[in-house]
């Protein structure tokens, strides 16, 4: 590698390369394994102010209509939000940090690159091993995706290496494609089809 080359990204001016996403990134990752149980609050909430409605305080609010809808809507809405946010939760855990390998930390010496991915997974592999490396958006479909790890303003990144593996890279930090294409040795220019993860085109 050229140490002295003034282009070059910072974290690739020394003789390892190495890539991290940002802090906040990597914090939003791991709390989606305990923040999930926010949601059961905001049910329980929900069933919590419903049964004050229906259950001993019912004759007592028959004569005061709004107030009835007041606590219906107060137990309505935190259990619709919950279970919305919950099951947005348990995509990104279920498919996103399970089925895929979302990397946050890229580490290059010596001829061999080494992977850790969310949730503890970690991988290498060689340059030579690398098949394409191709972009990919992220959108909203409803419900197979509620929520995402994946910003969904900007292009991400997947490598894919001639055995059938594949590692995931959030774009939003924009050096990632400086070191993806110096790993590959030439431009992305490949475009996957968007959600490519949860359709029938892989």
């Amino acid at each position: 590698m050229q140490g002295n080359n003034p282009t070059m990204p910072a974290f690739m001016k020394s003789a390892e390369a190495r890539w991290t996403e940002g802090l906040g990134y990597r914090i939003l990752a791991w709390f989606y394994l305990p923040g999930h149980v926010v949601f059961y609050v905001f049910i329980a909430t929900g069933i919590y102010m419903l049964y004050q409605v229906l259950g001993p305080e019912l004759e007592d609010l028959k004569n005061n209509l709004s107030r009835m809808v007041q606590l219906v809507l107060s137990g309505i809405i935190p259990i619709y939000v919950g279970i919305w946010f919950l099951i947005g939760a348990y995509q990104v855990l279920l498919h996103d940090i399970r089925k895929l390998f979302i990397v946050y930390h890229l580490f290059h010496d010596a001829g061999k690159v080494r992977v850790k991915g969310y949730y503890l997974k970690q991988d290498s592999f060689t340059p030579h091993e690398i098949a394409s490396v191709k972009r990919f958006r992220i959108e909203g479909h409803w419900l197979k995706r509620i929520n995402t790890l994946f910003a969904r303003e900007t292009d991400h990144f997947r490598l894919d290496l001639k055995d059938g593996r594949q590692f995931c890279f959030n774009g939003k930090d924009k050096d990632i494609e400086s070191v993806l294409v110096r790993l590959s040795g030439k431009e992305i220019t490949e475009q996957l089809p968007e959600n490519w993860d949860i359709t029938s085109m892989h």
